[in-house]
């Protein structure tokens, strides 16, 4: 049985795709570099049961300079990808944290820098057995040349409800991802020497990270109103009415107090 992240969210690219499209990104696909000593480290962990669900997460740790990728990966370069294959698996998901804007030659990237760990959950069909699960991974990690890294181990999964040394690591992540809420007042989709959306925020936001169609890429806000108003350019798009009546999910960095993973919302634009 193969288990895949569910409901993969508007804009999102299948794996086979990206590769399909990697001669036309600007990033380069290195073997000398991968062939030295690696400037990463990639591991797929567990980190104990909950009762409910198995908890784990894929670990990155980079060299100064180098980089990887959030779901959305910004003008070049490849999304993660999680998956598990095994019996007595209901469900499989994972989630990324809240990311950061980049800067490169290349243009501006969103992703993670030094470190990042992808929190992921295994929902076992039967609670009271064990599970044996292989779980793989697909990241980018680039420098100036980018090295295609593939991560994958085998877990036995117990029913217990222990800790394990990996728990307070994956909490620390866990709190950086993004959870539910609202924040959107609303959004739509302007002509204006280019097109654009307007965001309305009920409260101040520091960045929002936004993911539509595939061929759509956002700009970062030019914000007014005290950062509660937003406008981002929508590259790729050539009139609003691609825009309209459709979803965005919308990720926010906030302020005030709110959760260090910021805010999601997925919106309809008018």
């Amino acid at each position: 049985m193969t288990q895949k992240r569910p409901d993969l969210p508007a804009g999102s690219i299948s794996r086979r795709k990206i590769l399909a499209a990697v001669p036309a990104l600007p990033v380069f696909w290195g073997t000398a570099c991968a062939a030295a000593a690696k400037p990463y480290e990639a591991r797929i962990f567990s980190a104990g049961f909950d009762g409910s669900v198995y908890l784990g997460g894929l670990h990155i740790v980079m060299n100064p300079g180098w980089k990887t990728y959030w779901r959305v990966p910004g003008a070049g370069g490849i999304p993660p990808s999680i998956e598990v294959q095994g019996g007595n698996i209901a469900a499989f998901a994972f989630s990324c944290p809240l990311p950061q804007r980049i800067a490169s030659e290349d243009g501006e990237a969103i992703g993670y820098k030094d470190e990042v760990i992808f929190p992921w959950t295994l929902t076992p069909a039967d609670r009271a057995v064990r599970v044996q699960a292989a779980v793989s991974a697909f990241v980018g990690i680039c420098e100036t040349v980018c090295i295609p890294v593939p991560v994958a181990q085998d877990l036995t999964l117990e029913p217990v409800g222990v800790a394990t040394r990996e728990t307070a690591l994956l909490a620390g992540w866990q709190a950086k991802v993004p959870r539910q809420g609202t924040i959107v007042s609303f959004v739509a989709a302007v002509e204006d020497d280019g097109v654009f959306i307007d965001v309305a925020l009920s409260r101040p936001a520091k960045d929002v990270f936004v993911e539509g169609s595939a061929m759509h890429f956002f700009l970062p806000p030019v914000w007014s109103d005290g950062q509660r108003r937003a406008r981002l350019k929508v590259n790729g798009a050539k009139s609003a009415g691609e825009l309209r009546n459709k979803p965005l999910r919308m990720t926010f960095v906030t302020q005030g107090g709110e959760a260090a993973g910021g805010l999601e919302q997925t919106v309809t634009v008018s």
